[in-house]
Formats: C-alpha cells, sequence, structure tokens
C-alpha cells in the first residue's frame, strides 16, 4: 500500500509541476521528501502522510525542472547541465545569477546593492576604496569575511526549514550540512568560511551520534585537522585571528551564564571579539579600534539580520519578486545601519588610532590575562547555576 501511495504522489506531483513552472528551482525538496519516506518505513515516529505531501511538491518540480519547458526559469538550464563530479562544476554563471537576484529591489542604490553582494558573497572587488576604509579604521570589517557569522545564521535558516517540514531535530542539522557546504563551494572556499563550517559540521554530528554538541571539543578537532593538513596555516593572521576570537568567544559563552540584561551580554560578547583581536591588529596592522567595540554591539544583529533576509530574499525570488523586494530592501536597511554606525564611531575621540607593534612577551601576557579571567568567570557562573538559590 505505502509503495503504491509513493507511485501515486510522484504521478500527482509531476502533474502539479507542470503548472507551477516558477517553482521548479525547488527540486531539492524532493531528496528530502524521500528521506522522510525512508525514515517512515524505518517505523520511525513520523506520520506517514507528511513524508508523502514533501515527496509530492518535491517530486512534481523536481522532474518539471528536468523537462524542456523549464527553460522558462534562468536558473534550470545551469541545474540541468551539471553532470559529472559536482567539485567539477564551474560555480561561476550560478554566482552570476544569485547576484543579480540580491540586487532585486535595490536598483534605486547601487552602492547598498554591492554592500550585500560583499556581506552575501563575499565579492568585495566592487567596494569603492572610500568604503573599504571606513569599515577597516572603525574595526567593522569582519561583517564582510564570510565566516562564523554567515555559517550559523545560514544554518540556522536551514535547521528552521528543515523542522518546517517536520524533520526530527536529531537529522535537521545534518541534513543542513549540504547545502550549507554548496554554499561554501559557491563562494569559492574561502578558508574563514570552511573552518567555521567545519566547526559547525562536527557540532550537527554529534546528535546523529547520541552526543552532546560541544564547541570546545569542535574547536580543537578543527583546530588540530587545519593544521595537521596545513602547517604553514601557524604563521598564517587571518587563521590565528580567526581561532582566537572563536575560542575566546567559546569561552565568554560560559561565562555570560551570569548576566541577565542582553545588553550586558552583547556588550561582553563585544568586548571579548575585540580583546581578543588586539595583539594581532597591532603588530599585524599597526592598528587599535577601541570604537569596534561600541560598533559590534549593534552591527552583529544588523549583520545577522542582513545575511538572513538577503538569502531569503534570494529564495523567494523564485517564487515572487515582490516578496524578494521587501526582503532585499530589509537587508539593505540592516547594511545602511551598519555603514551609518561605523561612520559615526570614526567622528569619536581615539575610537582608532595607530600603534607600534607589541613586544612578544606583552602579547602574550595580554592573552593569558584575558583567558585566565574568562576562565574564572566562567568556572564562576557554573557555580551559580547550580547553587540552591538557583533552584
Amino acid at each position: 500500500m505505502k509503495l503504491l501511495y509513493i507511485c501515486g504522489a510522484l504521478a500527482l506531483g509531476e502533474w502539479i509541476g507542470s503548472r507551477i513552472p516558477s517553482m521548479c528551482a525547488l527540486w531539492p525538496l524532493f531528496l528530502l521528501g524521500a528521506f522522510l519516506l525512508a525514515l517512515c518505513f524505518y517505523g520511525l515516529e513520523i506520520p506517514f502522510w507528511r513524508g508523502g505531501v514533501v515527496a509530492l511538491l518535491g517530486a512534481g518540480l523536481y522532474l518539471y525542472s528536468l523537462s524542456p519547458k523549464a527553460e522558462l526559469i534562468r536558473l534550470s538550464p545551469w541545474i540541468r547541465n551539471t553532470r559529472g563530479s559536482f567539485s567539477r562544476q564551474n560555480p561561476r554563471p550560478l554566482k552570476v545569477e544569485i547576484s543579480r537576484r540580491i540586487g532585486i529591489g535595490l536598483e534605486h542604490s547601487r552602492q547598498t546593492a554591492e554592500i550585500n553582494r560583499a556581506i552575501l558573497l563575499g565579492e568585495r572587488r566592487s567596494l569603492s576604496p572610500s568604503l573599504k576604509n571606513v569599515f577597516v579604521e572603525a574595526g567593522t570589517v569582519h561583517v564582510f569575511a564570510v565566516s562564523g557569522l554567515h555559517v550559523m545564521v545560514i544554518a540556522k535558516i536551514l535547521v528552521v526549514l528543515m523542522m518546517l517540514f517536520f524533520v526530527p531535530q536529531r537529522f535537521a542539522g545534518v541534513l543542513s550540512l549540504l547545502p550549507l557546504w554548496w554554499y561554501i563551494w559557491l563562494i569559492g572556499f574561502p578558508p574563514s568560511s570552511v573552518r567555521a563550517a567545519v566547526m559547525a559540521s562536527i557540532n550537527f554530528m554529534a546528535p546523529l551520534f547520541w552526543r552532546k554538541s560541544d564547541m570546545l571539543r569542535s574547536w580543537a578537532i578543527t583546530f588540530l585537522a587545519v593544521h595537521l593538513l596545513s602547517p604553514g596555516l601557524i604563521t598564517d593572521i587571518g587563521c590565528n585571528l580567526s581561532f582566537i576570537v572563536m575560542l575566546s568567544l567559546i569561552l565568554a559563552t560560559r561565562a555570560a551564564l551570569t548576566f541577565r540584561l542582553q545588553i550586558a551580554e552583547a556588550l561582553f560578547f563585544s568586548v571579548t571579539a575585540w580583546a581578543a583581536g588586539v595583539p594581532i591588529a597591532a603588530n599585524a596592522f599597526g592598528r587599535v579600534t577601541p570604537g569596534g567595540v561600541i560598533a559590534n554591539i549593534a552591527l552583529l544583529p544588523a549583520a545577522g539580520v542582513s545575511v538572513a533576509a538577503g538569502w531569503l530574499g534570494v529564495l523567494l525570488s523564485f517564487l515572487s519578486d515582490f516578496l524578494s523586494i521587501h526582503l532585499n530592501n530589509l537587508a539593505a536597511l540592516s547594511t545602511n545601519l551598519m555603514t551609518g554606525v561605523s561612520r559615526a564611531i570614526l567622528s569619536l575621540p581615539y575610537a582608532s588610532f595607530e600603534t607600534l607593534g607589541w613586544h612578544p612577551l606583552f602579547s602574550i601576557a595580554w592573552y593569558v590575562l584575558l583567558f585566565a579571567f574568562l576562565f574564572y568567570f566562567g568556572r564562576r557562573s557554573r557555580r551559580s547555576s547550580i547553587s540552591p538559590n538557583n533552584w
């Protein structure tokens, strides 16, 4: 009976798909539906009709995307022409198409559209030198590096989408890895995004083996793997900055349990991230940016909104330009806020100043004090969380 149901769903799905040409780019739903149906066959507690509904929609959209009529959709020829090893495919045509969709509704402001493209795809070549300088001197240029923030936001979007289709929480993270790594491939495997994606992969794989996710363990495994495969990265400035800032934020997460006000927690994380990068920035670039502490409190949430709205706008552009315009302009509002905050910070005295390189012993002492502080407050917060007064 289940086999007959699947055959009927595929046939009906093909008929529905032939009448919804603007949705044929959603072919990955077919894979999701097939996965849910497989779980149903193994007797897991998932109502069978849910997998059937997803398969019904996904099968029709996937089959229709392979039909000649799918030429109506500009992206479908790239999908259908993809053959052989995926790693050998050229992402450039798809990247150009996505870049165009990022700019839908932003024709009135070319600079804002370019900032959105820089944040979502890491394409900074089109940004004017003066605009880059604003973010560099304000200590906020990291928003253009596709790294942990981007990977975290995209991973959350993917997990939510998986759970909307009733994928169990244990499998939602694992299933989101395929589109996550597809995104990393699309933007050209920049080292910062690869490191963040490896950590995310380790975290998402843990529930599959009935293990609890542990960011510190993921950081350690990623650190060892990266430097065993490429020992030369031990002297790379970007790699060192990425790992040290990430380690400090992981330790700060444990220490932040003592804060009850969200603004205090945001300030704590901003100060921690800034302090972790000060010695490296001072030695590598000869600049210290205290203003970045204040700027990042506003910029990090704004960057998260920009990434989320931007990618949702791209996805919805395959269904409706009207919906895409609204989300692209929301992303633009966030990027304009980031630009305005960075300019305002530069107007403050001592927000950014040049400095001589630090002595190695002074840099070591700085990090010893920083990590000792985070470790102490981390232990204190754990003790307070198990205190009988908090029960």
